[in-house]
């Protein structure tokens, strides 16, 4: 079967012309040169969010280790971390400590609406002054001591500011935990034994705080770290003053 094919030699397929071409690039974006200072801004996010990884980066075995070293402080503190300071365990103490204080001073609380002395057994706002004490004051004593080492050109790291204070607080849990019982005692003899206590878990603390963070102070010089160490005792003891009136009570 034959079949007629009619071809155009003259057509011109595909092809534009000059005129066309020079359109085409005009309507074309052109994709300006990245700038140098996003490139920084970038690789400082990945860095950023690199190190806060890094801080979750923990097992629980380090943990207890760390653990362990806050409350029998024989050892230097920032030997035991080995530069990997970290922010999961001084969260979950820290945290736990909430919710500890909160549990204690309620069972107290509940104890003291038995004997009638109180009529409202629990109130959730002791629950948001745990939080607000707690965090409050890790935070702020952390950010406080970090400032005063930048400002003396010691090269502090945040972090191990923070991983200090954040392992300092678990002093206070078994402190929180063996007051309620002792409620059940005449209000002299138990206002007694909870100061007891307050102090013992005041004085493990302020000792583990003292000698890890007495040789940092020291590279600002004898008088300032004298006066800083007395800033971060002062503030110590306030901390427990508050939880004993506060919680203990």
């Amino acid at each position: 079967m034959n079949e007629d094919y009619n071809i155009e030699p003259d057509a011109e397929l595909g092809r534009t012309t000059f005129e066309d071409d020079n359109l085409l690039k005009q309507n074309t974006p052109i994709s300006k040169p990245i700038s140098p200072r996003f490139h920084a801004r970038r690789a400082s996010m990945q860095e950023a969010t690199w190190t806060i990884k890094d801080s979750f980066h923990v097992t629980t075995k380090d943990v207890v280790q760390r653990c362990i070293h806050t409350l029998i402080p024989t050892t230097n503190f920032f030997d035991v971390i080995d530069d990997r300071p970290d922010l999961y365990g001084p969260f979950w103490i820290t945290t736990t400590v909430v919710q500890a204080l909160f549990f204690s001073n309620s069972i107290t609380d509940y104890v003291r609406h038995l004997t009638g002395s109180i009529d409202n057994p629990y109130s959730i706002g002791k629950l948001v002054s745990a939080a607000s004490i707690i965090y409050g004051y890790t935070a702020i004593a952390a950010v406080i001591l970090w400032g005063f080492l930048v400002w003396n050109k010691c090269n502090p790291k945040l972090l191990d500011c923070v991983c200090i204070y954040g392992y300092a607080n678990i002093s206070w849990l078994p402190v929180s935990l063996m007051t309620p019982p002792f409620s059940l005692l005449s209000s002299l003899v138990s206002h007694i034994i909870k100061w007891i206590l307050t102090s013992v878990g005041l004085g493990i603390s302020l000792v583990f705080l003292v000698r890890n963070l007495y040789p940092v102070c020291q590279q600002a010089g004898t008088y300032l770290c004298k006066l800083s160490m007395g800033g971060i005792i002062i503030l110590h003891i306030l901390l427990a003053i508050t939880l004993q009136l506060v919680f203990f009570k």
